[in-house]
Formats: structure tokens, sequence, C-alpha cells
């Protein structure tokens, strides 16, 4: 289901009149703040943001929601800090991979892993390799990309999404006989698929 702009357009009057009645609604200012983010109102996201750290300045949520709003926007090192005070209010998995990702796309390899490798305790250990994977294709190293991957599928070979992508990467390198063996994997697990027709 796709939300239109006439969609939030309504939710978002819907939370401004709960918030008439009951300006200090945490959770009523965090879901308009939300609903200013999918409608891509960026500025108006980041205000409503703000109001939510004015009353409630200990709980992570709203850090990294504005962190994610500036990552969206391409102001990398502003997303970095807000997500490092929503860091500071609750170390969860997600944030520390969301500065990974930051990082990633500045081209801060060292720092990337470093971040990631934080995280890597609190992860699923596939996960943390399908991450590592993600960071290392996107800093145009793929062979470290294929090392990650390679590593996922063997801590989790039910892992159809990490075949794919190896199978797509090995094409790239020129590997055919690996490329092939992937798909073959993948036509045994999904039969009917036109992904890998």
């Amino acid at each position: 289901l796709r939300m239109t702009l006439k969609d939030y357009s309504r939710a978002i009057a819907a939370y401004d009149d709960a918030l008439h009645d009951d300006p200090k609604d945490w959770h009523a200012n965090l879901a308009r703040a939300r609903a200013f983010t999918a409608a891509d109102l960026h500025t108006r996201a980041i205000e409503a943001y703000t109001r939510c750290i004015s009353l409630r300045p200990d709980n992570a949520e709203p850090y990294e929601e504005m962190g994610g709003v500036y990552e969206k926007r391409g102001f990398l090192d502003k997303a970095i800090s807000y997500y490092e005070k929503a860091l500071s209010r609750d170390p969860k998995p997600q944030i520390y991979l969301s500065i990974a990702d930051c990082y990633a796309h500045q081209k801060n390899t060292t720092k990337a892993i470093f971040t990631l490798s934080q995280a890597k305790t609190r992860l699923p250990r596939a996960d943390y390799d399908v991450r590592l994977g993600e960071i290392y294709q996107s800093l145009g190293d793929p062979k470290r990309a294929v090392q990650a991957w390679e590593e996922a599928l063997k801590t989790d070979p039910q892992r159809q999404d990490v075949r794919l992508r190896l199978a797509m990467l090995y094409d790239q390198l020129g590997r055919r006989s690996d490329t092939d063996r992937m798909f073959q994997e993948l036509m045994k697990k999904y039969p009917g698929s036109p992904i890998v027709h």
C-alpha cells in the first residue's frame, strides 16, 4: 500500500488536531514528525523532531529519526551527529548501521568498518557479514564484498538474498561457474521465479 501526499496531509492534519488539544503529547508529536518525513517535508520534519527532543531529551527516537532526515538530504556529518546522540541514549545495532552507512557514503572505509564492528556482537553474524559486504560494495571493493557475503552464506545457508547478490557479483567479476552455481541453487529454491530464469 502506497500513501500519497494527500494521505500524509490528512495524517498531519489529524496530528495537528490532536496536538491542539494537548501540545505536549510526545507520541502525537513524534507521529507528526514521521508523517512529515514520509511526505518528504524535511524542514517541517526537523522542526517537529526538535519539538520531540525538547519534550523528551533523553529519548533516542527523535535523534535517530532526525539523523535519517539529514542522511536522506545528503548532510552526512549532521546525520552522524544526530545518530551519535541517539546512540548515547540507546545503543541499538540499527543506529550503528546507520552511522556506518554514512561513513561508507563518505568513502571513509576505516570509520565505516570500525562503526560496523561495534554492532557486531549485537547482530546475528550473517546480518553483520551482509552489511559488511554492502559497505565494501558501496566502496567499490567487490572482492571483499564477495568474501563477506560468502561468510554470511556459510553462517546462514538459507539467506537466498545473499545468494542472489553473490550470483550478480560473481557475474560482474567474470566468475561464470560460481554465477551458474548460485543461480542453479536459486532455481531449486524458487523454480517459478522470473528473477532467476
